[in-house]
């Protein structure tokens, strides 16, 4: 009796389920547990996404807009802002006034001739120096005193101007002497000398007015030649080197060669008219 309690109770022992094993029916009867929410920051994401982009451009607006009025109401009042104000002393100041009364010219001294117009002789045209310096060199060979003006890109070969009284046969015959025919090789013709204007030293404008009253000077040939040889040879640094200057050089030098009575008149008035050039072409 006691043996069959003893195996009854061994069987109901191990009968008894396992507190630790869990029956097959469990997994689908016991309610599932729900998962941990988070914190606030996690659960809360897209709220804070929806604020952060209006947070952010308020704050660039602000920014922009608080930098712009510091631009504003800073220059409201330049003048109060020493370090941008230019500072001038009395001395300076001085200087300047006299500056702004000078002219380009140093001593502020100016040499001025009125537009005038003259009769001359044209020998020719030419849209070269070269051309023009040829027939030069050709009318120089009989004797013929010329000179060679540019203008506006064409090359006059003249002679000559009425200030020294002359007669217009005599000069006409003169020169058919030497085979140029009047209205074929030349003609006489008005020109205009255009105003002029000059800047220079007191020095400079002393030896232009000298130079502009020997060609209204009334003198005999050899009288006015040494006149304008001397005028010549005290001139300027400045116009040294002047082609109306050196062709007026030469014309003097031809007068101390070979000029006759018959050959004063045309030679007088091409060194005059070699005059007026220079003052014109230096304005």
């Amino acid at each position: 009796m006691d043996e069959h309690k003893k195996v009854r109770v061994t069987v109901n022992r191990d009968e008894q389920p396992s507190p630790s094993k869990k029956h097959e029916l469990e997994y689908f009867l016991t309610p599932k547990q729900k998962k941990s929410q988070g914190n606030f920051m996690s659960s809360n994401k897209p709220v804070l996404n929806k604020l952060f982009k209006p947070i952010a451009f308020a704050v660039i607006l602000g920014v922009i807009f608080g930098l712009g009025f510091i631009a504003f109401f800073s220059d409201l009042n330049p003048a109060d802002n020493t370090d941008s104000a230019p500072v001038f002393n009395e001395d300076e100041e001085e200087d300047e006034e006299v500056t702004d009364t000078e002219t380009p010219a140093e001593s502020g001294e100016q040499f001025e001739r009125t537009n005038e117009t003259f009769e001359v002789i044209q020998y020719g045209i030419f849209s070269t120096n070269d051309n023009a310096r040829e027939l030069s060199q050709s009318l120089l060979q009989q004797t013929v005193p010329t000179i060679i003006h540019e203008e506006e890109g064409q090359y006059y070969v003249l002679s000559m101007v009425d200030l020294q009284p002359y007669n217009r046969d005599e000069v006409t015959n003169w020169l058919e002497a030497r085979e140029y025919e009047y209205m074929n090789d030349f003609l006489y013709k008005d020109w205009q000398i255009n105003d002029v204007l000059i800047e220079g030293s007191e020095a400079e404008i002393n030896w232009l007015q000298e130079g502009d009253a020997l060609i209204t000077a009334e003198m005999t040939g050899s009288v006015w030649l040494e006149e304008v040889s001397g005028w010549l040879n005290e001139a300027p640094e400045r116009f040294e080197n002047d082609a109306y200057l050196n062709n007026l050089t030469n014309l003097v030098n031809q007068f101390e060669q070979q000029i006759t009575e018959n050959e004063l008149p045309i030679y007088l008035n091409t060194v005059k008219l070699s005059l007026l050039l220079f003052f014109e072409n230096n304005s």
